[in-house]
């Protein structure tokens, strides 16, 4: 579901709205559609615009939680791409740099190609599980690109299961497609390909947000319940 729409959509916004009964609620943020977790809500105009303020000063931390297919422990802790809307489309695309370019070069080499800006994103941690081929990544984003998690992920060759528009709606496995969300998943066995329908949602979660009330300046942090897909692997 959108976080937000026109007002003959229904949206986040527009549920919350009507559910808390408040005069003002406004999203501060926005999570892809496909994407689940952590939405922060602002109750009046002055607190919407003190955590946007926070926003822009990337002062407010957020974490993901994503499950990619295969074995992603040596992949790379820092990225720094260079990534730019597809006009027309709901998807960016990356801007080619030789892997051991620092951030600084990346954003120099994006300058003057039009709609490139720099994502940056910070690998928290990496497990493993062996049975099932998938990793899972503890994510934090230094910056707010559109699909920057997505995109860094499927161009380290590891894209977040279920997400079709990167490419990681496919995968092997030597048991039944892992899917403990009941979500269709295309899949294929090494001689019985089969194909089920793309799921409505992607294995990213907004699992933790840290920032200032607007009020109080005190340091607030909201925690949700991650994938219910990695407390399985965290236990065995």
């Amino acid at each position: 579901m959108a976080t937000q729409a026109p007002s003959q959509y229904e949206s986040l916004e527009s549920i919350a709205r009507a559910d808390c009964r408040e005069n003002y609620l406004n999203a501060v943020h926005r999570l892809d559609v496909a994407t689940s977790g952590i939405v922060l809500l602002a109750s009046s105009k002055k607190a919407a615009r003190l955590i946007g303020q926070q926003f822009s000063a990337r002062t407010i931390e957020k974490t993901y939680q994503a499950m990619v297919s295969g074995d992603a422990r040596q992949i790379e802790r820092c990225w720094s791409d260079s990534i730019a809307k597809i006009q027309g489309h709901p998807r960016v695309r990356w801007h080619a740099q030789k892997q051991d370019a620092s951030a600084t070069e990346i954003n120099k080499n994006a300058m003057g190609v039009d709609g490139f800006r720099v994502a940056e994103t910070d690998v928290i941690d990496c497990s493993w599980h062996e049975r099932s081929a998938i990793s899972q990544l503890i994510l934090k984003p230094r910056t707010g690109r559109m699909h920057q998690l997505r995109v860094g992920a499927a161009k380290r060759g590891f894209p977040i299961l279920g997400d079709s528009t990167y490419g990681g709606c496919t995968y092997r496995t030597d048991e039944k497609p892992y899917n403990p969300h009941n979500l269709a998943i295309t899949h294929g066995l090494a001689d019985s390909p089969s194909t089920l329908s793309v799921p409505a949602m992607i294995a990213l979660r907004a699992i933790q947000v840290r920032f200032r009330d607007p009020v109080t300046a005190r340091q607030i942090q909201v925690d949700c319940e991650p994938l219910p897909w990695s407390e399985g692997i965290a236990e065995e």
